[in-house]
Formats: structure tokens, C-alpha cells, sequence
């Protein structure tokens, strides 16, 4: 049957494809768990979508400069470290952040999180430095390195949460349960 030229679906046959794809929504969904499994099964493996994953930071860091030309590795090499990040994140960076499998976890990743770093992104800025250093034949310094990271993130964080506005604030008294859970978390610390 048509109405304005449109085909009508039947109710029974509406109430199939509902049926059909609408059922069980959480085989279509991850949750943390899953996705906490689906890291620890990945970070076992050196290669993923048939790109091998190196080990750690060092491997990466000989990694890319197998992989790359002499001309790009002089040009990253003569770049001010300042300026890396902001001019090769969206190159290179992306380039590692995609085959590395930086987003989803590689054992790479995994490795760099143990520095500091916890985002992709961290991730890409710290590698991307630390290659910079490498060609430069300067000290890498990882753990100082991922602590500058680290502190920036938190920085960045605190000045986010100082220039917020508040919309609402809003007071209601504890129950006797609420105080005594924060009175036993005040004796921890």
C-alpha cells in the first residue's frame, strides 16, 4: 500500500525488523571491561593488522629512522625541539598514532604509559621528542621527559578548572552513611 506516493510498512513487519535489529543492543556495544580486556589481549602483540609494534621506546625510536629517508630524518633532526610536536603531530604523528595503534593499545603504548604520558596524544608528543633527541644525539631523559608530560597535563587541567564558570551550586546535608565513609577516607590519607 502506498500513501503520498510512499511505500507503508505493515505493523508485523515493522515489529520484525525491530526485532531483528534491535535486539540484544550490547552485543553491538563495548564496556569498560571489554575494553580493558580488548587492551591487555593487544599490548601481548607485536604485530596488529599486520603491522609489526615495537616493543618499546628505544625499538620505536631505531624504528623510525629505518623507516624514514635521510633528507626527512635531517629535517627532523634540525627542527628546535619547541617546535616537533606543533609541526609534525599531524604528519608523523598521526602516521605513528594510527599504524602504532596508539588509539585502541599496542604494547608500544603500553610502554610509554610507564613514562607518564596516558592519552594517544601524550603518547605522540613524547615519541616524537624523543626521536628528535635520538637524531640529535642528545640525552632522551624518558622518565623527565614523561614527567613534563605529565605535569602539563595537570597544569592545563587546573587553569581549565579555575577559569570555569559555575552554572549551579547546590548544598544538601550527608546522612550519617556519607559522613562516615569520608571520615574513613580522611584517616587513610
Amino acid at each position: 500500500m502506498r500513501i503520498l506516493g510512499f511505500k507503508v510498512i505493515s505493523f508485523p513487519t515493522l515489529l520484525l525488523l525491530f526485532g531483528f535489529f534491535g535486539s540484544k543492543p550490547s552485543a553491538y556495544s563495548q564496556t569498560p571491561d571489554s575494553i580493558s580486556l580488548e587492551y591487555e589481549r593487544r599490548i601481548l602483540l607485536s604485530r596488529i593488522d599486520d603491522v609489526y609494534i615495537p616493543k618499546d621506546v628505544l625499538e620505536a625510536l631505531k624504528e623510525l629512522s629505518n623507516k624514514t629517508s635521510e633528507e626527512s630524518r635531517i629535517k627532523m633532526r634540525d627542527l628546535p625541539e619547541d617546535k616537533v610536536v606543533e609541526l609534525m603531530e599531524f604528519r608523523l604523528g598521526l602516521w605513528i598514532k594510527k599504524n602504532w595503534s596508539f588509539v585502541l593499545g599496542s604494547r608500544l603504548l603500553h610502554d610509554i604509559k610507564g613514562y607518564g604520558p596516558q592519552s594517544p596524544d601524550e603518547a605522540v608528543e613524547f615519541l616524537l621528542i624523543a626521536w628528535h633527541r635520538y637524531l640529535n644525539d642528545s640525552p632522551l631523559h624518558l622518565e623527565l621527559l614523561g614527567s613534563d608530560i605529565y605535569k602539563r597535563r595537570i597544569e592545563a587541567f587546573e587553569k581549565r578548572k579555575a577559569e570555569a564558570k559555575i552554572i549551579h551550586t547546590e548544598l544538601r546535608p550527608l546522612s550519617e552513611e556519607e559522613k562516615e565513609e569520608l571520615s574513613k577516607m580522611k584517616r587513610n590519607y
